[in-house]
């Protein structure tokens, strides 16, 4: 089970605090399973647009999956290019960058002094590239079901360097996620 640990409780107060506020610098809540960004991640998210929304995320893999506690932060921008309606429900297609921070100093390999020449240096900042689509009913519009796939710029610069080695669609992460827009 997840350890009640001060971060957490602040970033709960925070989520309780933009629904009590009734959510005026924030559009939506949003949870998510699996992905980049943690075993589950919760989010808050503002639509600037029709078009774009920016969402702050906290995600957390416990440390009997991960081997250790991992948490991150991170900022996705969605870019919502179609719509479409069919019956009582909607989708959106989107796509966006994820820029999210992994803490812990043993993941900043800049800090390490040995490591193989010509080595891509891997950092606590990554950049995550996905798509997605969401569905949503007509009739109920505050509950939205989404599915998003990405793959990190790490796989992305690796395979621009060995394009024969790599195959991309081994490394997609996927994510399943619930969105209560307030």
């Amino acid at each position: 089970m997840f350890p009640f640990r001060l971060k957490h409780l602040l970033s709960l107060s925070i989520l309780l605090y933009g629904v009590s506020a009734k959510a005026y610098f924030i559009d939506y809540f949003k949870a998510q399973y699996a992905g980049e960004i943690g075993v589950i991640a919760f989010g808050l998210g503002k639509n600037f647009t029709k078009k774009y929304s920016l969402e702050y995320f906290h995600g957390y893999v416990p440390k009997s999956i991960g081997g250790e506690e991992i948490e991150t932060f991170s900022l996705k921008n969605n870019y919502r290019w179609f719509q479409f309606d069919f019956g009582e429900y909607f989708s959106n297609l989107y796509t966006g960058v994820n820029v999210y921070h992994v803490t812990g100093l043993k993941y900043q390999t800049s800090r390490h002094e040995s490591f193989p020449q010509e080595y891509y240096r891997m950092g606590s900042l990554r950049g995550l590239f996905y798509w997605g689509m969401t569905l949503e009913s007509l009739k109920n519009k505050y509950h939205m079901g989404y599915f998003e796939a990405g793959l990190n710029d790490i796989i992305l610069t690796n395979y621009y360097n060995n394009p024969d080695v790599i195959d991309p669609l081994e490394y997609v992460s996927l994510a399943l996620g619930y969105g209560y827009k307030f």
